[in-house]
């Protein structure tokens, strides 16, 4: 049997109670351009132990936020990573908004799509895959046109859960 799994790279601020959904949020953010990303001691910490756990170990796609490429301390980890064989990256979107709960916005979608599809793709070369999975776990019936533009297939796997 082959076990795959997946993992999003979230961090502290990236929790829907934080930042990205309307209403949930303490600290709503009205776009998806983010800038300046840094890394929690947190995040950077248990991505050293992510790191030594999937070393010679199980098949990983990690759903990596295009944010966080802003942060030369988790990307150095994340070239680690990227030199291992059963490692995968694909996108979870730029800074985590949870797109569905806000008000329809195609073109706005449609454009952070591309900038993370690009920022991420150009970083991960090889170990990219044009897989998305959507901050929060939320879907809407009209993201499905912009996500097959941009050339993506979604992820699913963690849906349905208990906010879905």
């Amino acid at each position: 049997m082959t076990a795959w799994l997946s993992v999003d790279s979230d961090d502290h601020q990236h929790f829907p109670s934080r930042r990205g959904h309307p209403t949930r949020s303490s600290d709503p953010m009205p776009e998806w351009r983010t800038e300046g990303y840094q890394a929690t001691s947190h995040l950077l910490e248990s991505t050293d132990r992510f790191i030594e756990w999937v070393r010679d170990g199980p098949n990983v796609t990690i759903f990596l936020l295009a944010e966080q490429l802003d942060c030369s301390e988790f990307t150095t980890r994340m070239n680690v990573l990227l030199e291992m064989p059963n490692i995968l990256i694909a996108c979870h979107g730029w800074g985590h908004r949870c797109w569905s709960a806000w008000p329809e916005d195609i073109e706005e979608f449609s454009e952070m799509l591309t900038a993370a599809r690009n920022r991420i793709s150009a970083y991960a070369g090889e170990s990219w895959r044009p897989w998305f999975r959507a901050p929060g776990g939320y879907v809407a019936t009209w993201m499905a046109a912009p996500l097959a533009a941009a050339g993506f297939r979604l992820d699913s796997s963690v849906n349905p859960s208990r906010w879905v």
